[in-house]
């Protein structure tokens, strides 16, 4: 699963971002980062009325850029539309702000061009510090950070050094150089300042990744428009009349967005994995994945405490584009991944792994079977209760449960890899009981 890489990984437009943790708050987050994060969540529905981050209301990017605003501002989105949303699903205290939250909300169109809307936030603890990161960002991307960047590492490495430092504001401060480092690497390609014509000046532009970068609030937003895989300006000197118009159409966007943020309008609640009027195929009744794999079964099931952020997909946007008529067809379907990072085990190792639950709908139960039966050939079966029929499969990297209710199927894919003191990883196994004990708990919810 590419979630944990991007997690762990971060590109180059979040290490810019992050530069106003590491260098312009680094005490801020140091007397944060004293207590450690706790991962406590929700058991899959989402019961708080209200979601709050250090006591302030949490803006979902899914709920801030709705598929309404979608429509008004960049055109009408195709039924074949599906959303992929990174969500807080509980409140967190001050003291679960151990790094920035980065969640994020992608509308794939699934048409020719392969469009791609994004629009993904950094949460800060308030407008303030989201502005001095912006001024940050801005900084670097012109140049004339260059010295003050140079004086930051020293006064890190100089806190690395120290025999008198708290570890924890060390650990703090390597990660800052690790940063700069990476930063003055590249400087000379990609750190520089361009700007577009009629662009809002509130509003960074990143051509080599596509990003517009603007302060909503608390939040420091990104938006990002691809086709074919592509940012739409990527080797642009002559933007076409298209390309005007999109322009014109994020400052609309990031106008509306400001808007909303400041409105007493509550966003801060994750949305729906079937974001439609349909809630049905055939016999089978679309479900919310991320209730089926809560918190409370993914923790039960990986035996450590899932982070803070979920990522789940979506059905498309109206479901009745599936083809009834053939066996074959891609079926509907939505999914729910749950992470586990840097957790501990019983040898004091850190174990990093996922949990991902992916739910299909078959518009018959005799293409349902034949699909089933595609999914787990080859596959020892397994008696689950409630189910027709279901299976494991244990490989090298990745453990498999596969099941069929009626006309719906159920994938769980499991994955946990734990790093040695010498950086080799090891793939740390279910034992099969718990797979399929712990597969059986979910499905009978």
């Amino acid at each position: 699963m590419k979630q944990l890489e991007k997690l762990r990984n971060n590109p180059l437009p979040l290490i810019i971002i992050s530069m106003g943790i590491f260098v312009g708050l680094f005490a801020c987050f140091y007397l944060i980062t004293r207590n450690k994060s706790s991962s406590g969540g929700s058991n899959g529905v989402v019961s708080e009325r209200v979601i709050t981050i250090a006591k302030r209301k949490n803006v979902d990017p899914c709920r801030l850029l709705d598929p309404t605003i979608v429509a008004t501002v960049f055109g009408q989105l195709p039924p074949t539309t599906e959303i992929e949303s990174e969500f807080l699903e509980k409140s967190v205290t001050k003291k679960d702000i151990s790094r920035v939250f980065s969640p994020s909300c992608t509308y794939s169109y699934n048409d020719s061009s392969k469009t791609q809307l994004k629009v993904q936030t950094e949460v800060y603890a308030s407008p303030a510090q989201a502005q001095d990161s912006w001024n940050m960002a801005k900084s670097v991307y012109s140049g004339a950070s260059s010295a003050q960047l140079s004086a930051q590492e020293a006064d890190l490495r100089a806190v690395v050094a120290s025999p008198t430092e708290p570890e924890e504001k060390k650990i703090i401060a390597q990660k800052g150089l690790e940063l700069i480092n990476q930063l003055q690497t590249t400087a000379s390609t990609l750190m520089h300042q361009v700007t577009l014509d009629g662009l809002d000046k509130t509003i960074l532009f990143d051509p080599e990744h596509g990003l517009f970068t603007g302060v909503v609030g608390s939040d420091k937003l990104e938006l990002s428009y691809r086709q074919n895989y592509q940012p739409v300006f990527q080797g642009v000197t002559t933007p076409t009349a298209e390309q005007r118009q999109l322009v014109t159409k994020v400052n609309e966007a990031f106008r509306i967005l400001r808007q909303r943020v400041n409105s007493s309008e509550n966003l801060s609640l994750p949305v729906s994995a079937v974001p439609s009027k349909a809630h049905s195929i055939g016999s089978s009744n679309l479900q919310e994945p991320c209730s089926v794999l809560s918190y409370t079964s993914a923790k039960e099931l990986l035996g450590y405490a899932p982070i803070l952020l979920t990522t789940q997909t979506s059905t498309p946007l109206d479901p009745s584009i599936q083809k009834s008529n053939s066996s074959k067809s891609n079926l509907i379907g939505n999914s729910c991944t749950r992470h586990i990072i840097d957790q501990k085990n019983a040898f004091g190792n850190k174990v990093n792994g996922w949990a991902n639950l992916a739910i299909e709908y078959a518009p018959t139960d005799t293409i349902a079977k034949t699909r089933y039966k595609e999914r787990s050939e080859g596959l020892p079966s397994l008696k689950v209760a409630g189910t027709d029929e279901a299976a494991i499969r244990e490989s090298k990297y990745q453990q498999v449960a596969v099941a069929r209710k009626g006309s719906t199927l159920y994938l769980l894919y499991v994955s946990l890899e734990a790093l040695g003191p010498d950086r080799s990883t090891t793939q740390e196994k279910l034992s099969h009981s718990t797979l399929s004990t712990q597969f059986a708990k979910m499905l009978q919810q």
